[in-house]
């Protein structure tokens, strides 16, 4: 408005200045005609006493209303207010006279009816009116004063006629009340006319700033900081945005600076609660509503009653609720990769459900999340790992969960989406249970592994929740992850456990067959073994006489972990067969048994010793040979509960075999080499080779596999012929994984290397050692080596990959731009054929074909109106398009990948005497 006041008043200043200069020439003629008049009248009545007196007073007059004129018209210093009312002034008195001297037959009237036309040009209202009044005041003036005789004139002027006066005034006083009345309204229509164009382009300014500010910004904060600086800047006080909470009715974010800052949030909340605008006489609040989802709101203070300010206004809202859902989607995508990378790199599978859960509740923004695992072949359901639920809740759930709307997976493998649980027929028969735990609204994603259902993670909501598609598609994406890392993980687990088996029981073998005539040290052996193998903190043989009734300590062994009370001797010990029934009776049917130290099932005896040793938990094995029940096992855990995998006790039944086999019978070298030629077989027919290395890094062991990779006869390789066929450019990486692996005991560390073969290949393995020098069992380093060359073929694959979705993005710009069709091609082969005559090296060469590929990707950002236009583009538009190297910059800057190829696109219109843009480098400022 104030903007629009100043052009007016500068319109009116510079025409007020140009009619007055216009008059000085019109009025000349006049001036002259009159100074020539006068002297003729003197000459004509020149003997006359007052003639003399008469011509100085017509020559005053005149001289001084044509000087005032002058005065008005070119003197600077006068303000435009003192210019106008002289100019009125001397119109008015000018129009006195001329009436005092012809009445209605002179110019009077015309010069009052200019002096109207000025007033409604030159004034504001409502002087314009005020001036009629002075007119007509001086029409009524002269009217008396010649009616009344007070001026006298011929009788052919007509001033002594009360009619003509009247009839004169009223035709004076409709002329001069239309003239100000028109010129009025078109001075007002004129006023808004321009405030709609400057308001237009206002919006326009304002519109393009921000979508240029949305294409560019790159965080959610800033955009929204930015936005609402921006309009305040262009001139709108009462500024409030906030972005609302993925799983909460509240603001995440808001910013305001207004003091009207309570009033404004409730407009947005009352446009969130509508899902539509909202307005008061002053305000407007829009919410960002994207895919039925309400994203945050927007309140603004409006400038005008004009709609189209509104219809401005809620088209920013949409483009911030666009850039904002696009924005919160590349979260999700760069939260996805980071989590996919620690799950398919993590192969404890204990640490991935953890991954796997807080993943659920950050990627989904769930208040809470539970992972539930299901065994179709008992038909039960548990939940292992939960966050935020109560334990009384995950119990409930997981006995009646073929009741609730998760159950429908076993015969569905679909998602399931509950939006609110208050509304949803789905979970009536479970509201209550759902409302007691807090819960308004849960999402369920099954787990499948080889076509069977193994659970499910549900990610819990406190209030109703809108599931949008980037929601969906990214708790199924987790899914598949969590899958493909439960699979890596169990294999690198189950092959890495039977690697370490087979190089235990090895070693194991090797040493009973050394101790084969120690029937005490091959025992005690057994009993560390077992013990370490399992991790218990002591390990226990005892001999069966069945004739006897008699239980005897044979062999004790107990770990650093082992309690005090747990370390007293009992070897040589005799106890009855019939104070442990329970345990002999497990043991005579050949079962394992484990017992924990309040189990309802031990005799008073049974109870009495676990008090006495402080053990929490016991594994019983019964050592048969040949049917015959001859001795058993006791493993003791004293840290606390444990419960024993069915993996961990036939491992420790196959150690416990030897016992046995030591116990009962001469066929103890015939057992040892059986049970080793087993091993060996598991070994040699795995997909992975296992090596045991001594101290000094050579082979105590290697599988045959290895024979299989590299063609190597086992029985003549040797760790310095084999260090030979490793790449020269790997070697040094192998010496320090080496020597890594010798500080750190029970580290496992992964190295990559390259190897030929026997036919001269090069094959790459990828290896994981682990110091196990300290494990009586095995006292080597042990490798488990896999040939990884296809799975690096592959990787290449999609780095060729990547670069062929550069130059489909690069192609995808030509058909946007036909004039440029064939550039980018043609700059890329141009930009290799040189780099190549320079001499540089193929790693760079990939990063300078990327940049060149994707020199003009920045155009993307052009509008197609500029680059569409095939007249010449304005400054403006140049000015535009000359920011496609900064748009190219901010949208790859992120991309880690294309980094090393980032100033191609960002410098290429440099140039070298620092005219070229966007940033003006020039000589060796230009990076090459």
């Amino acid at each position: 408005m104030e903007q629009q006041r100043t052009l007016i008043d500068a319109w009116k200043s510079n025409a007020l200045l140009l009619s007055l200069r216009v008059q000085v020439v019109a009025w000349l003629p006049g001036y002259l005609a009159g100074m020539w008049n006068a002297f003729q009248s003197y000459q004509s009545t020149v003997a006359e006493p007052a003639a003399l007196r008469t011509l100085l007073v017509s020559t005053l007059l005149y001289s001084a209303a044509y000087g005032l004129l002058l005065f008005v018209a070119f003197f600077k210093g006068l303000a435009y207010r003192w210019r106008v009312w002289l100019m009125l002034g001397l119109y008015y008195f000018l129009g006195a006279g001329l009436f005092s001297l012809s009445a209605l037959s002179g110019d009077g009237g015309l010069i009052l009816f200019i002096f109207l036309l000025f007033s409604a040009v030159f004034l504001e209202h409502p002087s314009p009116y005020f001036a009629l009044g002075l007119a007509m005041l001086n029409f009524g003036l002269m009217a008396w004063l010649h009616l009344s005789g007070q001026i006298t004139l011929p009788r052919a002027y007509n001033a002594h006629d009360p009619t003509a006066w009247i009839s004169g005034g009223v035709v004076f006083l409709v002329i001069g009340l239309t003239t100000v009345t028109i010129t009025q309204y078109l001075f007002r229509s004129f006023s808004q006319t321009l405030a709609r164009q400057n308001l237009t382009a206002e919006f326009l300014a304002l519109g393009n700033t921000l979508n240029q500010l949305i294409v560019r910004e790159q965080s959610i904060t800033e955009l929204l900081a930015k936005t609402r600086t921006v309009l305040q800047q262009s001139g709108y006080s009462a500024v409030w945005l906030g972005l609302r909470s993925y799983s909460e009715p509240t603001w995440q974010y808001v910013f305001c600076q207004s003091p009207l800052c309570s009033e404004l949030n409730e407009l947005a909340e009352q446009s969130i609660k509508l899902h539509r605008q909202v307005k008061t006489a002053s305000l407007a609040a829009f919410p960002f509503l994207r895919g039925g989802r309400c994203l945050g709101a927007c309140v603004v203070g409006l400038r005008t009653t004009d709609p189209q300010e509104e219809q401005l206004l809620a088209e920013i809202a949409d483009d911030l609720a666009y850039a904002l859902d696009t924005l919160q989607s590349n979260q999700k995508r760069e939260n996805l990769t980071r989590i996919a990378e620690e799950l398919l790199g993590e192969r404890d599978e204990t640490v991935i459900w953890q991954i796997a859960l807080s993943a659920t509740q950050n990627l989904l923004n769930a208040d809470r999340a539970a992972i539930y695992e299901y065994d179709p072949n008992s038909d039960r359901l548990s939940c292992p790992h939960f966050s935020g639920l109560s334990a009384e809740y995950v119990q409930r759930i997981n006995q009646i969960f073929r009741t609730i709307p998760g159950g429908q997976l076993l015969s569905n493998p679909q998602p399931i989406f509950i939006e609110d649980v208050l509304h949803s027929p789905a979970t009536q028969n479970v509201r209550p249970l759902l409302e007691s735990e807090g819960i308004r609204a849960y999402a369920v994603f099954p787990l499948f592994m080889q076509r069977r259902l193994i659970g499910a993670f549900v990610a819990y909501y406190r209030y109703p929740y809108f599931f949008s598609l980037s929601d969906i598609q990214s708790g199924q994406t987790l899914a598949h992850f969590l899958i493909a890392a439960l699979q890596n993980a169990r294999l690198f687990a189950e092959t890495r456990a039977k690697s370490n088996e087979q190089a235990a029981l090895f070693i194991a073998a090797q040493e009973m067959s050394a101790n084969v005539n120690d029937f005490s040290a091959l025992l005690g052996l057994l009993g560390q073994q077992m013990a370490t193998v399992l991790n218990v903190t002591s390990a226990y043989i005892l001999d069966v006489d069945q004739s006897a009734g008699m239980l005897k300590v044979l062999s004790e062994y107990w770990s650093e972990q082992a309690s005090p009370a747990e370390r007293k001797s009992d070897w040589g010990r005799l106890y009855p067969l019939q104070d442990f029934p329970l345990i002999i009776t497990c043991a005579r049917q050949g079962h394992p048994l484990i017992l924990d130290d309040d189990d309802p099932r031990l005799a008073e005896t049974e109870q009495a010793e676990f008090r006495e040793y402080g053990v929490k938990t016991k594994l019983f094995l019964p050592l048969i040979w040949q049917g015959e029940l001859v001795g058993l096992v006791e493993l003791w855990e004293s840290r606390a509960r444990r419960r024993f995998s069915q993996h961990e006790i036939h491992l420790v039944q196959a150690l416990a075999s030897h016992a046995a086999s030591a116990l009962r019978t001469a066929k103890l070298f015939a057992a040892i080499e059986a049970r080793e030629a087993y091993f060996r077989a598991l070994t040699d027919n795995s997909s992975e080779g296992v090596a045991v290395l001594s101290e000094q890094g050579e082979f105590k062991y290697i599988s045959r596999v290895q024979e299989q990779m590299l063609g190597y006869e086992n029985a003549v390789i040797s760790l310095a012929a084999l260090k030979q066929k490793i790449h020269p450019d790997d070697l040094p990486h192998v010496r320090k994984a080496f020597l890594k692996c010798r500080r750190l005991p029970n580290t496992p560390l992964v190295l990559t290397c390259r190897i030929q073969n026997r036919k001269g290949r090069w094959r790459v393995l990828e290896a994981t050692l682990n110091n196990l020098l300290a494990d009586p069992a095995i006292r080597g380093i042990v490798v488990n080596f896999r040939d990884v060359t296809r799975q690096k073929q592959a990787e290449e694959q999609l780095r060729q990959a990547y670069d062929e979705t550069l130059a489909g993005w690069a192609r995808a710009l030509e058909l946007r731009d036909k004039d440029t069709e064939g550039h980018t091609r043609r700059v890329t082969d141009l930009t290799m054929r040189l780099a190549r005559a320079m001499q540089i090296d193929e790693e760079q060469l990939v990063h300078i074909r990327r940049g060149a590929l994707l020199h003009d990707i920045g155009k993307v950002a052009i509008p197609d109106s500029i680059l569409h236009k095939t007249e010449t583009l304005t400054v403006k538009e140049w000015e535009n398009m000359r920011r496609h190297p900064q748009y190219a910059y901010d949208m790859l800057k992120d991309i880690t990948y294309l980094r090393p190829a980032l100033d191609i696109p960002y410098c290429h219109h440099e140039k070298w005497d620092g005219t070229g843009y966007p940033r003006g480098l020039r000589g060796k400022e230009i990076p090459l």
